[in-house]
């Protein structure tokens, strides 16, 4: 329940397994997570509304750097994602919480291979997904191979799931697959 403040410059090293729990208030900075994977990190209920992927990486260049371990890291938090106003180079990104919120005016650039960018798939994580909000974003799908099978949001038990104002910046799949 302690406020956690790590500043500019400072990071937590995770020199072995394990995970960290934060359940009073946080304020990261950029890099503040360091060697932690999807699932290491979380936070206590009312402990923040939001995360921002640059704590677990910097995004040095924006569309080259890739930024998937990153964005898995804190989507899987299960709170609300805020990245910045920049390009996220990413694969494929799995939302696994109900009630999460991705809003932001950034834009995703599909790596190379990538079939699917967001997948919104209950029957991978176990749970229905309900009320998932994507408003706000871009999705450049231009390497991905444009064939049935490549989407940018994929759907499977998501159920009250909201896309507003999503753009495709360049065809290269299907947008959105049911």
């Amino acid at each position: 329940t302690t406020h956690v403040i790590i500043p500019k410059g400072v990071a937590l090293l995770k020199a072995a397994t394990g995970t960290v729990t934060f359940s009073g208030p946080f304020e990261g900075s950029d890099g503040c997570f360091s060697g932690f994977s999807a699932g290491d990190v979380t936070f206590g209920s009312n402990s923040i509304e939001k995360v921002f992927p640059q704590w677990w990486q910097v995004n040095t260049t924006p569309g080259t750097t890739d930024m998937t371990v990153a964005l898995q890291c804190a989507l899987d938090t299960g709170k609300n994602l805020a990245p910045e106003l920049t390009t996220y180079l990413t694969g494929q990104l799995d939302l696994k919480t109900p009630n999460q919120i991705i809003r932001t005016p950034a834009t995703f650039k599909a790596k190379t291979g990538t079939t699917i960018l967001f997948n919104i798939n209950g029957t991978s994580a176990g749970v229905d997904l309900w009320s998932i909000v994507l408003e706000d974003l871009t999705f450049n799908l231009a390497n991905m191979t444009a064939v049935s099978t490549n989407v940018g949001i994929y759907i499977t038990r998501g159920y009250n799931i909201t896309i507003r104002n999503v753009n495709e910046e360049i065809v290269g799949g299907n947008f959105v697959t049911p």
